[in-house]
């Protein structure tokens, strides 16, 4: 699978900072204590915190949504695109759903900066974008907004933009090919790599769907 949570690519972004929660690990502990009681309550976090969740997708979904049911007392995903595209990228009654949950959604927003204080999560600086047209009739691009920047003070921020595969357990002797997307390319008839007899299917091979 893909379980490794990528970077939102801003301005002092460090996994080691307190409040930088990765969306799989903080899934996680949630589904690991809820189904089979195993570790401890996300609740232990996240109760009465300021959550913020990057992304637009069902991981996000999943995240802002536990949170909720964590006992977190305000939940914000940022993201970069608009409402109907976060709709396109989920569903119309998940979106609401969560929507009627309490989870804030801003969009056309994404975080420039991290601040931390003696390395514990303080805040965040958010830029506001807007959709500019493609005079050429193409997809229309986000430009920010000057001046429009704004913070957040919050506890955690999780980042669920997308995941790669985690392939640290292959040895490197083996030199596995991989694809553009770092997933495990095969041969596209029976799912067999690059190395004979290792074969290689689901996202570990196509990627995040």
């Amino acid at each position: 699978g893909t379980r490794l949570s990528k970077a939102i690519r801003c301005d002092n972004e460090d996994p080691s900072i307190k409040g930088y929660w990765g969306a799989i690990p903080m899934l996680d502990k949630v589904n690991l204590w809820n189904k089979y009681k195993i570790g401890s309550p996300a609740s232990n976090e996240l109760k009465g915190k300021t959550v913020v969740c990057v992304g637009g997708g069902f991981t996000s979904m999943d995240v802002v949504r536990c949170s909720i049911r964590e006992g977190a007392k305000k939940v914000i995903m940022l993201y970069r695109r608009d409402e109907k595209t976060i709709i396109r990228n989920t569903t119309y009654e998940e979106y609401h759903e969560a929507v009627e949950e309490g989870v804030e959604f801003i969009f056309h927003s994404a975080v420039e900066r991290i601040v931390d204080e003696n390395n514990k999560l303080k805040k965040l600086i958010v830029n506001r974008f807007e959709l500019v047209p493609d005079p050429d009739g193409g997809r229309p691009q986000l430009v920010k907004i000057e001046g429009a920047d704004f913070e957040i003070e919050c506890d955690f921020l999780i980042p669920a933009v997308s995941q790669a595969a985690d392939l640290q357990l292959l040895p490197e002797e083996w030199d596995v090919k991989l694809t553009s997307w770092n997933t495990l390319l095969t041969n596209g008839r029976d799912y067999m790599t690059s190395r004979p007899g290792l074969f290689a299917a689901g996202d570990c091979e196509y990627g995040t769907m």
